[in-house]
């Protein structure tokens, strides 16, 4: 703890080297959580002209193992790692790991929070300096917080706060090896002879969903959500293509979450589902799904925000989730709370719900 204190002490003026400010994010939360912080920073580092330091992710706050993580991502090839013995200094103010609450998105981005951010008033400094007043910035220290999440949801270059840094961190994503993502692994039960088929075609149409349960509590999306938006993303693929889809669905739930989902589908849909549990589908694997996928059904979550800032794919982004997150432009926005109409052919109770399974 001393140690770390000490880190965290104030640079004296005859400590500091002047030059271009270094930032980074550091947080203990899920890997989520985490790779959407470091995202933020990446992003705001470039615009503000400033250096994006990687430090690694850390903890284990869902029971990820963030090690394989570190190396699947792949911002450490491509972003400087901090080096051995740099101080760094916790920003101030700084969003925390809450933001935007209590004041919801567009609350924080007109108030305080926003106007008083550390980011925000080093990046006017700079456009305001001078050789007699110059923006004062440590070489030999990491200016760190869990996120930038303030400057990045807030500030009015949108979208090219992030369209600017997403081919280098694309880049950095894809330099390291992936998992093979075995589009059609469990759908022979469903479709006999769905591979042939598909091969003659010469492609296939992949919907991966990203469904979030356990600790989202009051974030949780409706049901109707997920089966309206997945019966909406085949309605908007080409008529010659869709009887192709494929539709897996990532998610960290329970059958009993899962199941109101699948009620709300017609047996043609479902023949096209399979879902992908938690317990059986590494998260290297289901993040990979969601990354690479032609279109992505995000969840209120920040490994959703992730994928989708990562992807080249059609995104369908819920509505309520811009209280929090500020969505890109050409990203589909549905509103949370859609009318649900059940199929009533179908008995929850009985269908077959088919894993991913080594």
């Amino acid at each position: 703890m001393a140690a770390r204190l000490e880190r965290q002490t104030q640079v004296l003026p005859h400590e500091c080297t002047p030059g271009v400010c270094q930032l980074s994010s550091a947080s203990s939360d899920g890997f989520g959580h985490q790779l959407d912080a470091k995202l933020s920073c990446i992003a705001v580092a470039h615009r503000v002209g400033m250096k994006y330091v990687h430090m690694p992710f850390r903890g284990s706050a869902h029971g990820e193992d963030l090690a394989l993580l570190e190396v699947h991502v792949g911002l450490n090839r491509s972003f400087w790692p901090k080096p051995a013995g740099l101080r760094w200094n916790s920003r101030q103010r700084a969003a925390p790991s809450w933001w935007p609450a209590p004041y919801g998105r567009r609350g924080a981005c007109s108030g305080k929070p926003y106007l008083y951010s550390w980011l925000l008033l080093m990046d006017l400094a700079r456009h305001n300096a001078s050789a007699h007043r110059p923006a004062l910035c440590c070489t030999n220290v990491v200016y760190t917080n869990d996120n930038c999440w303030d400057y990045f949801n807030c500030h009015p270059h949108w979208p090219g706060l992030w369209n600017d840094v997403k081919p280098r961190v694309q880049r950095a994503y894809f330099s390291t090896p992936k998992p093979d993502p075995e589009w059609l692994h469990g759908f022979e039960l469903q479709q006999p002879n769905v591979r042939q088929r598909v091969q003659a075609l010469g492609s296939t149409v992949r919907v991966v969903v990203h469904a979030r349960f356990d600790d989202v509590g009051h974030n949780r999306l409706p049901p109707n959500w997920y089966a309206n938006t997945i019966t909406q993303a085949l309605d908007s693929v080409a008529a010659g293509r869709r009887q192709h889809a494929v539709v897996r669905i990532q998610t960290n739930g329970k059958p009993r979450d899962i199941e109101p989902i699948l009620s709300l589908l017609d047996g043609a849909t479902l023949a096209r589902v399979v879902v992908d549990w938690a317990a059986n589908t590494s998260l290297s694997l289901a993040f990979h799904r969601m990354v690479i996928s032609d279109v992505l059904i995000m969840s209120r979550s920040s490994l959703s925000n992730a994928a989708a800032l990562l992807s080249d794919g059609i995104v369908y982004f819920p509505l309520c989730w811009a209280s929090d997150r500020r969505p890109m432009p050409h990203w589909r926005q549905l509103p949370c709370n859609v009318p649900a109409v059940r199929d009533l052919s179908v008995n929850p109770k009985k269908l077959h719900i088919l894993s991913y399974t080594d």
